[in-house]
């Protein structure tokens, strides 16, 4: 699949083929994955988004921030 847009439709299909505790376990593994990279320990901004229509939460990351580090939301 190399349609950059065919692609985003299958994964938001797969996401919301998950159930809500699927998604959250999803979630908290995907943010202990990320808490895992070395640039994690001295990150100061962290850029991220509040899960909607099926994305996967990140309250796990939110939770974990390095200290004095800023969680950064879209507007």
């Amino acid at each position: 699949m190399t349609d950059p847009r065919e692609l985003r439709r299958a994964l938001r299909a797969r996401r919301k083929a998950m159930s809500p505790a699927q998604r959250i376990g999803a979630g908290i593994a995907l943010a202990a994955h990320l808490r895992q990279l070395p640039e994690w320990s001295s990150a100061k901004r962290i850029a991220g988004y509040w899960a909607m229509g099926g994305e996967l939460p990140l309250l796990g990351l939110v939770a974990a921030l390095p200290e004095g580090a800023v969680y950064h939301l879209p507007v």
